[in-house]
């Protein structure tokens, strides 16, 4: 008995770059990072297998930083809270922040609140191969300590390979998490280059959550990914950022012509960003206040799928947020 099996489609897919650059002129600065705080923490791994049969391995990383308490809203802001009455004593009050001379002066002595930010970043990888070949290379990183432009504080390099035998497959999923939000934050003092400005003594709140990733589940193939988020810098004009590159092709020698089975990818962004309002003031002599106003909503979601013989699937997504993006 013949069994005729129908060809698989064949599926080209080459979705290169797509990126978001999040960048503000004026008094709108989108996130921004937190330096290293003492006690620095570095890890790394480098695991290489070449196995023929059963394959499983898994990572999976979270690493918190903030600038006060972690997980104890909410988030505290920048300034002294200060009243002013533009209309005078008997007209409306206005609450804002002030860190006019004359205000912290009233306050005693009393250390400025700097304001509060946090962030959470996330990484995890799961692969599972059986009845195949399968090669796999892998170098992760972690590190708590302050990164400059083009380094990362997750990192992950991976190149998989799988040629299944009869019935074998392979399934994997990567993905990656960036969750910044701050409050109203005092700007004096961090801020690294002299030609970046502020537009005031305030950066405006801001809660932004970035994700990407990518999944397969293929009877032969090759699978590249990158994988990095940078959240911890010296200074603020070092932009936040989270890259992610997947690219799925054929096994060389393998007698195909291009990877077999599904693969896809995504990216997912919610971004809330603030503007820092002045206080109207009843005398040019009453000290300047701000009042954070949410200004600006972005949600963006992108995902791309594509099953049959697979000759080409690229995807590279980048996210970059701050006041002086590279």
């Amino acid at each position: 008995m013949v069994t005729k099996m129908n060809n698989p489609p064949r599926v080209i897919m080459v979705i290169i770059v797509a990126v978001l650059v999040i960048s503000f002129a004026g008094p709108v600065y989108a996130d921004f990072p937190l330096p290293e705080v003492p006690g620095l923490v570095g890890i790394s791994t480098v695991t290489s297998m070449d196995v023929q049969g059963i394959v499983t391995t898994s990572t999976s990383v979270g690493l918190q930083l903030g600038s006060h308490t972690l997980n104890d809203p909410p988030l505290e802001n920048g300034g002294f809270l200060w009243a002013w009455f533009p209309l005078g004593p008997s007209g409306p009050r206005i609450d804002g922040y002030s860190v006019d001379p004359y205000v912290i002066s009233r306050y005693k002595g009393a250390p400025v609140p700097p304001g509060e930010v946090q962030y959470t970043a996330g990484y995890n990888e799961d692969v599972t191969a059986v009845s195949g070949s399968l090669t796999y290379q892998k170098t992760m990183s972690i590190s708590t300590g302050n990164k400059s432009a083009g380094e990362e504080n997750i990192g992950a390099d991976r190149v998989v390979t799988f040629t299944g035998g009869d019935g074998g497959r392979m399934t994997t999923r990567e993905d990656l998490l960036l969750d910044g939000a701050g409050a109203q934050t005092v700007a004096a003092n961090q801020v690294c280059c002299p030609f970046t400005g502020t537009a005031g003594p305030f950066f405006p709140p801001f809660c932004n959550i970035v994700m990407s990733g990518s999944s397969a589940d293929i009877s032969t193939g090759s699978i590249s990914t990158t994988a990095g988020v940078r959240f911890i810098s010296a200074s603020v004009d070092i932009p936040v950022a989270e890259t992610y590159r997947v690219n799925v092709k054929g096994v060389t020698g393998s007698g195909g012509t291009g990877a077999s089975g599904t693969v896809g990818a995504f990216m997912k962004v919610n971004l809330q960003e603030a503007i820092e309002q002045e206080v109207p003031r009843r005398y040019v002599t009453d000290p300047i206040g701000y009042i954070p106003v949410k200004v600006e909503g972005l949600s963006y979601s992108e995902t791309s799928t594509a099953s049959g013989l697979i000759h080409t699937f690229t995807k590279d997504m980048r996210y970059q947020s701050g006041i002086r993006p590279v």
